[in-house]
Parts: C-alpha cells; sequence; structure tokens
C-alpha cells in the first residue's frame, strides 16, 4: 500500500458525494470509499472525513459547506463516539 499525501488524496477524490462508492481509493486501489461530515449548530461549514474501508487509510478536510441533503453530525457526544468506533482509520490530517 502506498503512503499518499493529503494533496494527493484531495486530488483523486471525485467533486460528488453521490461518487465516492463508485471510486478507488487513492491508497490502496480498493473500489468504494466512504465519508461523514461533522458540523456546527446553525452552521453550513463543518468538515469531513473520508476513508477506504479496505485499507481504512482517509482524509480529514476541514472547513467545508456541508450540503443540505448532507447528513451531519452536529452533537458533540455523537461527534466523539463516532471518532472512538472509527478510531481504527489512519487519518490524514
Amino acid at each position: 500500500m502506498n503512503n499518499k499525501t493529503y494533496f494527493e488524496w484531495i486530488k483523486k477524490l471525485p467533486q460528488n458525494d453521490s461518487l465516492y462508492l463508485s471510486s478507488n481509493c487513492p491508497a490502496c486501489g480498493s473500489k468504494g470509499l466512504s465519508y461523514q461530515y461533522f458540523g456546527f449548530e446553525g452552521s453550513d461549514i463543518g468538515w469531513k472525513i473520508i476513508w477506504c474501508n479496505s485499507c481504512y487509510s482517509g482524509v480529514k478536510i476541514s472547513r467545508t459547506k456541508i450540503p443540505d441533503e448532507a447528513n451531519s453530525i452536529i452533537d458533540d457526544k455523537e461527534q466523539e463516539l463516532f471518532l472512538k468506533t472509527h478510531a481504527y482509520l489512519k487519518l490524514i490530517l
């Protein structure tokens, strides 16, 4: 598995969230990526993580606009729980 940089990940990610499942992982080449938005009460700006379910590599993208239709975790405790249950992810920050 190649260790890709943050910018190598960003360059290979699709512009549309609906294409993640059909996209290949920039690190291992496996098909299908997952993602999750995290936000703040009353704001459409937040952050998201994108990861590969095969090699668990991924990136954290800060200060991103959260689409209206996106599932976003707002509550601090829910964010903490998500990150705790996904602690195995190897994220490039």
